[in-house]
């Protein structure tokens, strides 16, 4: 390996091992929004209705309990979502989903659904956000249908009532747990020094979902999308791991640099093309960024 790779991968472990230091303030600038959300946690399910093992068997009973109801035609839309998305691009199906909507204000079942009758306001939204892709949109409007035809199998089959009555309490829970720590961590003070770059404190909005697992996910604006599952330290590394992204200029002379040298490295490929897909991350820009 020669020396501008290992200068690189320097870099690059030494960002993530400044990630073990959590700041602890007196008086943290960082404002924090901790709550629920029906509406990413049933993005989130979608990943689990497909059948794909990688999320079934973290929730078994869930699985089982839904996955048994599906007629053949909403089968048909599961395989179609899951083959766009994740087979045919590499993707995350609730990353995206929740991204995706994340730029839209829509809460409920009846909302949700309606927003398939016009998406001009979520392209609209992700793109003065920073988080538009011509090739992603059109692979998500390619399985809008789909999509529809799932969110509406999961309202006729008491998803919501499941939902309100044995994840909620759970989520609720971990929110009073993680509410009384935050308020003393600085994230943004976090974030200028690893990224020398200064930005005023806005809130930072934490999800905390039941169906979330594997994953963390940043939406738009301050926000990320966590599981209750895992412990304070990782939520707050994860804060400041989700507001790390953004920073990088992929236009940059330095960065297209960065990219060459990388490209033609024997070893990071390898970590990019051999890791396991199902994690996301599929390309090289995609894995520098994580």
């Amino acid at each position: 390996m020669n020396n501008k790779i290992c200068t690189v991968l320097i870099i690059i472990i030494i960002g993530g091992i400044c990630m073990n230091s959590l700041a602890l303030q007196n008086e943290s600038e960082s404002k924090w929004k901790i709550d629920s959300s029906f509406k990413y946690d049933l993005l989130c399910f979608v990943n689990i209705l497909t059948g794909n093992d990688f999320y079934a068997k973290r929730f078994p009973n869930e699985f089982t309990m839904f996955h048994e109801k599906l007629s053949d035609s909403e089968l048909k839309a599961l395989e179609n979502i899951d083959r766009e998305i994740r087979i045919e691009n590499k993707g995350i199906i609730s990353a995206m989903l929740c991204l995706y909507f994340s730029a839209v204000p829509d809460l409920t079942f009846d909302q949700i659904i309606e927003r398939f009758e016009n998406f001009n306001l979520m392209k609209t939204n992700l793109q003065i956000a920073g988080y538009y892709s011509e090739d992603s949109w059109n692979s998500f409007i390619s399985i809008k249908d789909d999509l529809k035809v799932v969110i509406e199998f999961l309202r006729d089959n008491g998803f919501l009532e499941y939902w309100s009555s044995n994840c909620k309490p759970l989520i609720d829970q971990r929110i009073k747990e993680v509410s009384n720590i935050t308020d003393n961590f600085d994230i943004f003070v976090e974030v200028e020094r690893i990224t020398k770059i200064k930005k005023e404190p806005i809130p930072i909005e934490i999800f905390f979902l039941k169906f979330a697992k594997p994953h963390g996910m940043r939406i738009v604006g301050s926000a990320f999308i966590t599981d209750i599952s895992w412990d304070n330290k990782i939520t707050l590394r994860t804060a400041v791991h989700e507001m790390l992204h953004g920073n990088i200029d992929w236009e940059s002379e330095n960065m297209k640099q960065v990219i060459e040298i990388l490209n033609e490295d024997d070893f990071v490929m390898d970590k990019v093309k051999n890791h396991n897909p199902a994690f996301g991350y599929n390309t090289l820009e995609g894995y520098l960024e994580e």
